[in-house]
């Protein structure tokens, strides 16, 4: 039988406080189906914290944990908000103190689904694999106005009984859809965030070639332009390390544009790790946003 005591204290600094988590009850965030759920201490409803009950207590958003009944995967938990909601950001958490205990027991492969608003069925919007043990990771998407979400745990770390899951981040940041084109006409440089990739992987997951093809599509309307890619990363983790993934990144989508027939004559790539932040890599969001690829017009 799975009994645990954690205890986990925080204090949340200013700036996080001031950082409003749309996955709260305060704003209109419900539950409203779920595969199945421990219950008790990690009942599903700790994915929906009180926003009131986390400042009182001084108790980040990672310190509320979903558990599993079982492990029969896919485990899953879908969400709807009380109106159409604009979303950029997710902050995704699966670890909390003291999991010596229960090794493995963290989710490690999850899509996120979401409804657009106006559309009548869920979208996948991507699929990755989260770091062990780790709170705070996070993704910046392209911008969405959702009505309702879908998180899927397709595995977790090798735990043969149960898969946990923090309740997690979801911020707007203010960013809305691009027209990379027009973008690309009117400011000659555009950051993406639709190129998406697993953490500290640079393989382009499936997912981005909507956005990739929309670069593809620019060049072949616009034959003499050429296009330096540019990727980039946040300050966490060694220099070198970001370096070379900020440079296997911007090549990885160099190669997918040369899949779509563009010449790679016409191409650059080069990476700057995280020597060229365009927000604060004090937060999470500015972190996310930093993280990032950006194409530039060549003439």
């Amino acid at each position: 039988m799975k009994m645990r005591f954690v205890f986990v204290f925080f204090v949340l600094s200013r700036a996080a406080l001031a950082q409003e988590n749309l996955f709260t009850k305060e704003n209109g965030i419900t539950i409203t189906g779920f595969s199945s759920s421990y219950g008790g201490g990690w009942a599903v409803e700790n994915l929906v914290p009180e926003l009131a009950e986390m400042k009182e207590n001084n108790r980040p958003v990672s310190s509320y944990v979903w558990c599993s009944a079982d492990n029969q995967f896919p485990h899953w938990v879908s969400f709807q908000f009380k109106q159409p909601t604009w979303i950029t950001t997710f902050v995704l958490n699966n670890a909390i103190e003291d999991e010596d205990s229960y090794p493995g027991i963290s989710a490690k492969n999850i899509e996120l689904w979401i409804k657009a608003n106006g559309t009548s069925e869920l979208k996948k919007w991507t699929a990755l694999q989260l770091q062990r043990n780790k709170n705070g990771q996070e993704l910046k998407i392209e911008p969405v106005e959702a009505t309702e979400i879908k998180l899927i745990i397709t595995s977790n770390w090798g735990n043969p009984s149960w898969t946990e899951f923090n309740a997690m981040g979801v911020f707007d940041d203010g960013t809305r859809p691009l027209n990379v084109a027009s973008e690309l006409k009117i400011k000659k440089e555009v950051d993406l965030y639709g190129i998406y990739f697993d953490f500290g992987s640079a393989v382009v997951k499936p997912e981005s070639h909507a956005l990739i093809l929309q670069l593809a599509e620019f060049l072949l309307q616009n034959p003499t332009t050429s296009l330096h890619i540019e990727g980039h990363t946040d300050n966490v983790g060694r220099e070198a390390t970001n370096q070379a993934l900020s440079e296997q990144r911007a090549q990885a989508v160099l190669e997918q544009l040369v899949g779509m027939n563009i010449s790679r004559k016409r191409l650059t790539a080069a990476g700057w790790g995280s020597q060229k932040p365009i927000a604060d890599n004090k937060t999470e969001i500015g972190r996310s946003r930093n993280r990032r690829v950006s194409v530039a017009m060549v003439q």
